[in-house]
């Protein structure tokens, strides 16, 4: 089971337009984003941008539940 973090990045929509931090395409109200709340970054719902954030998160929020046992 993963632990929840009021900082970890997650899905929604954008609730005013914004622009990709990687891509740098328009983000318009109500799109599908990925957000990170720390850093305030957005990233556009596309395959190399929010999708790939995901999956690193994802992928470390795993590790870090699985292998880090002492």
């Amino acid at each position: 089971m993963r632990r929840s973090y009021s900082n970890a990045p997650r899905w929604m929509e954008a609730r005013f337009p914004s622009q990709c931090t990687r891509c740098k395409c328009s983000i318009k109200k109500g799109d599908r984003i990925f957000y990170y709340p720390a850093s305030k970054a957005v990233y556009c719902a596309a395959e190399a941008c929010g999708k790939e954030c995901s999956r690193d998160f994802e992928s470390h929020a795993f590790d870090e539940a699985n292998n880090c046992s002492m």
